[in-house]
């Protein structure tokens, strides 16, 4: 079959007792009631746009779109049975059960992944209907509302339902795999079973009314991509689950992917109490050099050009070297260190030191040459000895003694 559309008028019911077969999309319209007695085997996608449609088991294998206005209503079990990477639009309603309050039938609807803003609704109180959403390719994102005797199952690795509405439903919502998110209330219980997880949002806690349960020993927080305003270089605390109460809860449980961020350093934990999760963000203790690296080549990291080593701007000292000086590494400094002088008989050494106890200052002497190994420790600074300012250093050898001295500074960290 090619598209196809079945009009049933206002206040007209239509009983359709044959199969649907073949490829194409289906369509609903017109105000009245559609029922369908057997199950369907079309290839394409069922819209109902206006108007309710009443099914039996697996009239829905692919994707469908429940309008504003529009329901589509159970009357068998499976009515609704998508493949994992099918999806359901709901504007409207989508009804589990339209037997009446009284009806002991317990039905199971599978879906890909659910988008929109309508309600999920039943009209049994006797029995419990089942809503899972098994998608492993797309997240879920509803707006609308659950309501009733039903409980929530979400499988499917890798991806979040997020639920955003009012869920009234009465029954749990058990996450076998992948993660729950959402910044909408639930008033049952929500389960978390090994290694499934919470998507968390910054701005807006997920609520749940009954008890947070993580059934097992893995867990994983996964960040939300959009992080903007989140500063990361100073600690942070955000609440990211109200919940009644919390069971099983234990820190060292979780891990948290925070590949969201471009982190240089810094570590997020997951902390509980009374029965509300916080997300904690403390930011790495970095070190003096490490600041002052990120400052001037916007990484704490001894690489590249904001390696000690390193010379970028090509006057002739080391990164190292210009950051124990107090001098620009990204100017050349030239003429800046250090000064040799003579002071009385002796020669001299001048230069600047910063207040860094991590750094060590070393002056050495030697009356051989430059290449020589014979280089002797004549000056040392470091620890609290380190205090900002020009520091000059005598020579303990009068020039005199020598037809030729050199001096040289070094520095270490």
């Amino acid at each position: 079959m090619g598209d196809a559309s079945i009009g049933v008028g206002i206040a007209g019911n239509e009983l359709l007792v044959g199969n649907i077969y073949g490829t194409g999309n289906l369509t609903k319209i017109g105000a009245g009631q559609l029922t369908m007695e057997q199950s369907a085997s079309f290839d394409g996608r069922f819209r109902i746009l206006e108007g309710k449609v009443r099914a039996r088991s697996n009239n829905v294998r692919n994707d469908l779109e429940i309008a504003a206005g529009a329901e589509f209503a159970f009357n068998g079990n499976w009515a609704v049975n998508q493949g994992t990477a099918n999806s359901t639009v709901l504007e409207g309603t989508l009804c589990l059960n339209d037997r009446g309050a009284a009806d002991a039938n317990a039905f199971s609807a599978n879906i890909g992944s659910l988008s929109g803003s309508g309600a999920v609704t039943t009209t049994s109180t006797a029995s419990t209907q089942t809503l899972t959403v098994n998608s492993s390719t797309e997240d879920s994102s509803f707006d609308g509302t659950i309501a009733g005797r039903i409980a929530v199952v979400k499988n499917g690795a890798g991806t979040t339902l997020f639920l955003n509405g009012v869920c009234n439903h009465s029954e749990d919502t058990v996450v076998n795999a992948g993660q729950l998110g959402g910044t909408g209330m639930l008033s049952g219980n929500v389960i978390l079973q090994d290694g499934a997880g919470l998507t968390v949002d910054f701005n807006e806690p997920l609520r749940i009314g009954g008890t947070l349960t993580f059934a097992g020993d893995a867990f994983q927080i996964v960040l939300p991509a959009d992080v903007a305003g989140i500063n990361t270089g100073v600690s942070n605390v955000w609440k990211v689950v109200e919940a009644g109460s919390v069971s099983g809860f234990a820190a060292e449980n979780f891990t948290i992917d925070a590949s969201a961020f471009e982190l240089d350093g810094g570590m997020f934990s997951i902390s509980e109490s009374a029965g509300d999760l916080y997300l904690e963000f403390a930011p790495a203790a970095y070190s003096a050099l490490e600041q002052w690296r990120f400052d001037r080549f916007g990484t704490y990291s001894n690489t590249g050009d904001a390696a000690d080593a390193a010379d970028p701007d090509g006057d002739g000292f080391s990164n190292l070297i210009e950051y124990g000086a107090g001098l620009d590494p990204n100017g050349f400094n030239s003429n800046a260190l250090p000064i040799l002088g003579i002071s009385g008989s002796r020669m001299t050494v001048t230069f600047d030191r910063i207040a860094d106890p991590t750094l060590t200052y070393w002056v050495e002497a030697t009356s051989s040459s430059l290449v020589s190994n014979d280089w002797n420790t004549i000056w040392l600074s470091t620890g609290t000895s380190n205090t900002t300012g020009a520091v000059t250093v005598e020579d303990t050898e009068l020039i005199s003694n020598h037809w030729k001295r050199f001096l040289r500074l070094k520095l270490s960290n």
